[in-house]
């Protein structure tokens, strides 16, 4: 396990693929990591590294178009008395 890029690819495979009950802090970590890393080694020439950078985008891409079913939804409800009064004064 030396080479970190290919097999931080193909972690990012396998956690898209266990949407929704995936580890959100591996998989964040993950994919940020890869975008930052990918991104700075193609920049610095290793162009083969573009495909590291393109599995974070798209490991957030996936995390964002499945936010709901991975951070589940939450419901605030508000209820108001009908005896309130703004200001807290009898009138």
């Amino acid at each position: 396990f030396g080479a970190e890029c290919p097999s931080t690819i193909f972690t990012i495979g396998l956690l898209i693929g266990s949407i929704p009950q995936v580890n959100k802090i591996i998989y964040i970590a993950l994919s940020i990591g890869a975008i930052i890393s990918g991104g700075t080694f193609a920049m610095l020439g290793a162009t083969f590294d573009i495909t590291y950078l393109a599995s974070g985008v798209c490991g957030l891409l996936m995390l964002i178009k499945y936010r709901k079913q991975v951070f589940g939804q939450t419901k605030v409800t508000v209820t108001i008395s009908q005896n309130y009064t703004p200001g807290g004064g009898n009138g």
